[in-house]
């Protein structure tokens, strides 16, 4: 009986590191979103929709729903900005093209947001309304 024993051990080890290896490559990641995703998610007022342009971008012309403004260029240096998001609740983020919110979608989840989506072109190729 005792070669059966190991045998069934090293099986028993053999799936532990698999589903550990599967848990490793399934780290948090933010979700790309296209436009006909965005204006689905639009309709959803749990999301918090963040345009992390500048303020005087924001002012000018923003996507419809988006209500939060972060000035992606200050937010890099004060942190604190970010510390009214519900980190709970779906954050969703747009840009011009999609450069700036990648980098801050990456950041809310080093923080620990765990649903966070980014707008994938930004409000260059957005077809929808704004304000």
């Amino acid at each position: 009986g005792e070669n059966k024993s190991n045998g069934l051990h090293s099986n028993h080890f053999f799936i532990i590191i698999i589903s550990g290896d599967r848990m490793k490559t399934n780290t948090v990641q933010f979700t790309d979103i296209n436009n006909d995703e965005l204006k689905h998610m639009l309709q959803n007022q749990e999301n918090q929709f963040v345009d992390v342009r500048t303020f005087n971008e924001f002012k000018q012309r923003t996507i419809k729903g988006f209500g939060i403004n972060i000035d992606y260029y200050q937010m890099v240096h004060d942190f604190a900005l970010i510390e009214d998001l519900d980190k709970e609740k779906p954050v969703v983020l747009m840009c011009a093209t999609g450069v700036r919110s990648r980098v801050v979608a990456n950041a809310l989840i080093e923080v620990g947001f765990e649903s966070v989506f980014n707008l994938k072109n930004g409000i260059a190729m957005w077809d929808g309304n704004t304000v």
